[in-house]
């Protein structure tokens, strides 16, 4: 018997020689098939090695914590037992298995953290360290992967890999290998990333050694496609080299996938950034061109069900002596030609893959940036990172205190937040004196117009909800690289609008006021805006007529002026009578606290000059009257 040793890290394929398609392969879709064991389990320490000996049992099956295998062994499963089928779900919950060890030893062909799976679900779960692979040649055939053996009906999402070295030694059976799984029908791959790391911070080796008996498929992240699957914003950073002895029997080598059969496999929003290279190892083999068929996105296409060509798009790799797939036969041969977004690229950093023109929104669309982010130099899953949120302490007037709520946890800052974690900001303003009158409640007259965080606008109004209670703003989104950091925000007063108007004294009609070449009309009506703040109106006459009083209206519900009487003219301490000619105003207290109109009531027979005095230019926009903007001269309206 053979050994694999200190294998790294392996993926089970189930290989088909050039222009064969894969054999058969147990596809259980059947009501039998269904999970019949309704045991849900929570996976520590002392209970792991059970567990995942016979995550059969299971119908979930979910991480507590972090976890080291170093002290665990993985046994295959066999593809002919149907009761040792997962059925459930392995939900990582955001958590880490490390270090890594497989063994055959008890005779089973699927090999990986799950054996074999049929209507399963693999999601949010991190593998790091190393992951070796102690594997006897007794079997016909081996599906080896770190995830995932075997899988049919399967979604694996929100998973990392990140591993050191992987050596695969040769295996005298029939063999599918990917880091992610073995082979896949039926099935889903999304939000995914796979990473050979070594100390240096380069990207590492997968070291794969063939036999010279049997048909090999090796893909970066899946070693076969026995039926349609999909694939799609999944990362792969590495370098694959497989070496041969001898002329092998064949078989393909994809940087994603090594084998893809069916023709409604969707292969979208993919990244292989590393290399692949195969190499002979004795001088009786020399021509590496025979040993697999190799491409940058898939080894080889199925020629009795290949993928559309429309099904493969919005893929880059890195090295540019290989085509996104090598093809399967003469009608295959320059099937996949590259494109702007099919094609080689000299590098592929985090800022192209958080470009979103770079890829198509796909079947789940959905924000790159939000998934992916950049850490220590690296791409990762925000899944696995911790965030941390504080405030950057420039308070003005208008803030009294700002904090961060998480569950329970309230605080003037955050730190280690998991991803996805709903963070609510609570900002409460201060009450403010108006007049002499107290306003507790300040919220309708100012504006929260902008949200920065390391001193830069880029959340955007989509992705948080802005709530006002209180006297306090109530601002809530999900944590993760981009709403992480330090906070600013930028208030500003609310603007009003207002109307005034000039008027005779006494019956208007059919007198009034009349512009130029037009009939007469018994109002000048015009619209200004100020800031809420106290300000002052003037009524001016300039001479030409003689300032009487004030009007004021409110507006109904139905868009209404109504008159106050003079005498109802209450609630601010400056305003003693209508008839003052210079009429202090503070906005947001009685009766300026909702729409109004003021009319400014003159009694003269000739022409007017309207004019303005004591003017802010910081809170008055702009003045016209009859289509002349204001400018410090008075504007002579005909009579």
């Amino acid at each position: 018997m053979k050994f694999l040793k200190s294998l790294s890290i392996l993926f089970a394929f189930v290989l088909v020689l050039g222009g064969l398609t894969l054999g058969s392969v147990p596809f259980d879709n059947s009501s039998k098939a269904q999970q019949s064991n309704l045991n849900p389990v929570l996976v520590d320490p002392s209970n792991a090695a059970e567990v995942f000996n016979a995550p059969w049992q299971y119908s979930s099956i979910t991480l507590s914590d972090d976890l080291d295998f170093s002290q665990i062994t993985i046994n295959a499963v066999s593809s002919n037992d149907e009761n040792k089928y997962f059925r459930g779900t392995l939900d990582g919950d955001g958590h880490t298995i490390s270090n890594i060890t497989f063994s055959n030893a008890e005779g089973g062909n699927s090999v990986g953290l799950i054996g074999y799976a049929n209507g399963a679900t693999i999601k949010d779960l991190k593998i790091t360290g190393s992951v070796t692979y102690n594997l006897d040649a007794n079997n016909s055939s081996l599906s080896i992967g770190v995830l995932l053996g075997q899988g049919y009906n399967v979604s694996i999402s929100n998973c990392e890999i990140d591993i050191t070295q992987t050596i695969v030694y040769d295996v005298d059976a029939k063999t599918s290998i990917g880091l992610i799984a073995g082979t896949l029908g039926g099935s889903t791959v999304y939000n995914t990333i796979v990473r050979l790391s070594s100390n240096s911070g380069t990207p590492s080796i997968l070291d794969i050694t063939l036999s010279s008996k049997y048909p090999y498929n090796i893909g970066g992240v899946v070693g076969a496609f026995s039926s349609d699957n999909t694939l799609e914003r999944v990362l792969f950073f590495g370098n694959i080299e497989v070496k041969y002895p001898n002329e092998t029997a064949g078989g393909a080598l994809g940087g994603l996938v090594g084998f893809v059969q069916g023709s409604s496999s969707l292969i979208y929003n993919n990244i292989f950034s590393g290399t692949l290279s195969v190499r002979a190892t004795t001088q009786s083999a020399t021509d590496s061109t025979s040993a697999l068929s190799v491409g940058a996105i898939i080894g080889q296409i199925s020629i009795n069900s290949p993928v559309a060509i429309e099904q493969l798009n919005y893929c880059y790799w890195t090295d540019s002596n290989l085509n996104a797939v090598v093809g399967n036969g003469e009608q295959f041969e320059n099937p996949f030609v590259a494109t702007p977004t099919l094609s080689a690229k000299d590098s592929i950093s985090y800022s192209f893959i958080s470009t979103s023109e770079n890829f198509r929104p796909g079947s789940t669309p959905f924000d790159f940036q939000t998934v992916f982010g950049s850490h220590a130099g690296n791409v990762v899953l925000q899944q696995f990172q911790t965030f941390a949120f504080s405030i950057d302490r420039n308070f003005d007037n208008i803030v009294d205190s700002i904090s961060f709520t998480s569950g329970d946890i309230s605080a003037d800052s955050l730190n280690n937040i998991s991803y996805d974690t709903s963070i609510t900001i609570t900002i409460n303003l201060k009450s403010q004196t108006k007049g002499g009158t107290e306003i507790t409640n300040v919220l309708p007259y100012y504006d929260l117009t902008d949200i920065k965080v390391n001193g830069n606008s880029k959340i955007s109004s989509e992705s948080y909800e802005i709530d006002v209670r209180d006297n306090s703003f109530i601002i809530t989104f999900n944590a993760n690289g981009y709403t992480s950091g330090s906070y600013s925000f930028t208030f500003q007063p609310k603007y009003y609008r207002c109307e005034y108007s000039v008027a005779r004294d006494g019956d208007i009609v059919p007198g009034g006021v009349t512009f130029s070449g037009s009939s007469p009309i018994e109002t000048i009506v015009q619209s200004y805006s100020i800031q809420s703040a106290q300000t002052t109106i003037n009524a001016v006459a300039q001479g030409y007529y003689t300032f009487s009083h004030w009007e004021l209206y409110y507006q109904d519900s139905n868009n209404q002026w109504n008159a106050v009487p003079e005498n109802t003219w209450t609630g601010a301490n400056e305003i003693v009578a209508p008839t003052m000619q210079s009429l202090p105003i503070n906005f947001g207290v009685a009766p300026f606290d909702q729409a109004f109109k003021l009319v400014a009531v003159f009694s003269s027979e000739n022409g007017i000059a309207v004019d303005f005095s004591n003017i802010d230019n910081d809170r008055i926009n702009q003045i016209t009257v009859s289509g002349s903007v204001y400018s410090g001269s008075a504007i002579t309206v005909l009579k």
